[in-house]
């Protein structure tokens, strides 16, 4: 009852990627809370309504979620061929760069999470002059996310998303990325 879908589409030639896309979005939003969602993902209502709950009653966080099931598909697309489960860590650490450092070890977006519309709004500000599809429309927003404030993991599934092997996650997870597998 408390949730409010807005739609508007967007053409290729002034919204060349996804993050342009949610910046756009996030300038028409006017909700106390927001949550990105691509078209081949699917969000739990139900964990979105928890998760709204969650943040109404605890000022010092910034965003909250769950985890997720990735699923394959076959090359012809019409059959799930692996699903996985997957647990986000927790990002309570009153330091910043703890909290990003752990964001960066793991790289799992937390785009998916329900956050407080402000933060997201910012976080999304500088997504059009990066041009790297993941970089600018994943990494940067969630790492600024993540830099701005605390993010609450609930033990539920929220995300359903289509996972795609040819994606350019393990990057930032590769030991030779230095300081964020130095525990110093």
């Amino acid at each position: 009852n408390n949730i409010s879908i807005e739609y508007e589409y967007l053409n290729r030639t002034d919204y060349p990627n996804a993050g342009t896309c949610q910046q756009r979005l996030s300038q028409i939003c006017s909700t106390k809370y927001c949550v990105y969602s691509g078209d081949d993902d699917y969000l739990q209502p139900s964990v979105l309504e928890e998760a709204a709950q969650f943040l109404e009653t605890h000022p010092g966080y910034v965003a909250c979620g769950g985890g997720r099931y990735n699923f394959t598909l076959n090359e012809e697309g019409n059959q799930i061929i692996n699903v996985t489960h997957v647990n986000y860590p927790e990002s309570s650490d009153e330091s910043h760069f703890a909290r990003w450092k752990q964001y960066s070890r793991v790289g799992l977006s937390s785009q998916y999470f329900l956050h407080r519309s402000e933060v997201w709004k910012k976080s999304l500000e500088l997504v059009d002059r990066i041009y790297d599809p993941y970089l600018g429309q994943e990494y940067l927003p969630c790492s600024l996310s993540h830099l701005m404030g605390k993010h609450h993991v609930l033990d539920r599934r929220i995300v359903l998303f289509e996972y795609n092997r040819n994606q350019n996650f393990s990057f930032i997870q590769n030991p030779y990325w230095g300081f964020l597998h130095d525990d110093r």
